[in-house]
C-alpha cells in the first residue's frame, strides 16, 4: 500500500516456542546461581547496547563513575575500549550468540536468561554466572521443583534493552544512564560488526515532526514503548533514567516530553483561569453583601471543606441574608 501507515506491532521471536521451551528446561538444571532481588544501591548504572551512537558516547561513561551492564554485542566493545563490565547480559535464545561471550573477564557477572541456548552457559564455565528468568508462561510451573529465588524479569517488549530496566531494578540500581539505545541504524545497525544482524528486514519510520529513521520492527516497538515504561519507572519506582543515544527512541521521547509539556501549560492556564474566575466571584460577593473579602473568605472557611467553591459561595450569601 502506499502512503504512510501507523504502526501495528504484532508480538514475534527469532527462535521457536518449543525450542525456547527445551533450552529453559536444559539450563534450570545446571549448577548455577540463581537471580535474586538486591539491595537499594547508591551507585549509578550505566546499561550500554550496541545501536550506532554508542561510538560518540562511550568515553562519557568514564566520567559517570558508574558500574556498566553491558548488553550482547556491548560486552566484547567495552572490553576493547575501556574495562571489563560489573555485568553483561544475554535474553536472545540463539546459538549463533556465544559470539559475545568468546572472551571474558572473571571479574564480570553474566546475567544469562534461562532461555538461552546451552552452548552459551558452557561457554561461561569457571565464570559467574546468574541464570535470570522472565515472564515466560511456563516459568513458574517449570521451576516449582526447584527450590531456588524466583525473581522474574518483566518489561512490556522483548528485547534485552527493556528487559534491562528492569534487571537494573532487581539488582538495586535507581540511577540509570543508557547508552547505544539508539533503536534505529545509522550509517550502520551497530556500533561494531555484528554480523547476525546484517540481513534483519527493516521499516522506515516516520515522525509526526518530519523526521524519519531506519529501523527493525522490535527496534521500533522497542522505541514506542519506552517513553511511557520509563516514565512509569520514575514515577512509580523512584528511577533516574538518563539516555546518552541518538536516534528513534531518544527521538520519541522528546517528543512524548514536548506532549506532556504541552498538557502541564494546558493544566497551569486553566488553573489560572478558574482562579481569576473565583476572584472575581469574591469581589462580586463582597460587593453584594457589603463586606470585604477576607470577611468573605472567614465565612467560606467555616462552611464544609468538601463542597464545591461555587456551593460555598452560595452558602456563604445563605448564611449572610
Amino acid at each position: 500500500m502506499d502512503g504512510l501507515h501507523p504502526l501495528r506491532f504484532e508480538p514475534g521471536c527469532n527462535t521457536p516456542a518449543d525450542v525456547i521451551r527445551w533450552q529453559f528446561r536444559q539450563n534450570i538444571e545446571r549448577d548455577v546461581h540463581w537471580l535474586k532481588q538486591g539491595e537499594p544501591k547508591n551507585r549509578p548504572l550505566a546499561i550500554v547496547a550496541g545501536g550506532p551512537s554508542l561510538n560518540d558516547y562511550w568515553q562519557e561513561l568514564v566520567a559517570l563513575d558508574a558500574d556498566v551492564m553491558a548488553l550482547n554485542g556491548a560486552y566484547q566493545f567495552m572490553l576493547d575500549r575501556w574495562k571489563a563490565p560489573e555485568y553483561f547480559m544475554l535474553l536472545d535464545a540463539r546459538p549463533q550468540n556465544v559470539d559475545f561471550v568468546r572472551r571474558t573477564d572473571e571479574d564480570t557477572v553474566h546475567l544469562i536468561a534461562a532461555q538461552c541456548h546451552p552452548d552459551i552457559f558452557d561457554a561461561l564455565l569457571g565464570d559467574k554466572v546468574v541464570l535470570y528468568l522472565t515472564t515466560l508462561d511456563y516459568a513458574r510451573e517449570d521451576t516449582a521443583h526447584i527450590d531456588k529465588p524466583k525473581t522474574l524479569i518483566a518489561g512490556s517488549v522483548g528485547t534485552v534493552g527493556f528487559k534491562a530496566l528492569c534487571m537494573a531494578y532487581a539488582l538495586g540500581y535507581r540511577e540509570l544512564h543508557l547508552f547505544g539505545y539508539d533503536s534505529s541504524y545509522a550509517q550502520t545497525h551497530h556500533a561494531f560488526p555484528q554480523p547476525l544482524n546484517d540481513n534483519v528486514n527493516t521499516i522506515d519510520v516516520h515522525l509526526s515532526d518530519g523526521r524519519q529513521f531506519i529501523t527493525t520492527p522490535s527496534f521500533a516497538h522497542q522505541a514506542a514503548e519506552f517513553p511511557w515504561f520509563a516514565s512509569g519507572m520514575v514515577r512509580h519506582y523512584g528511577m533516574q533514567i538518563d539516555l546518552h543515544c541518538k536516534g528513534l527512541l531518544p527521538a520519541l521521547v522528546e517528543i512524548a516530553n514536548m506532549e506532556a509539556g504541552t498538557k502541564i501549560r494546558l493544566a497551569e492556564i486553566q488553573a489560572q483561569i478558574e482562579a481569576s474566575k473565583r476572584e472575581t466571584a469574591m469581589i462580586m460577593l463582597a460587593e453584594k453583601m457589603n463586606m470585604n473579602v477576607d470577611q468573605i473568605e472567614a465565612k467560606l472557611a467555616a462552611i464544609d471543606k468538601q463542597t464545591s467553591s461555587k456551593e460555598r459561595i452560595m452558602a456563604a450569601e445563605v448564611a449572610v441574608e
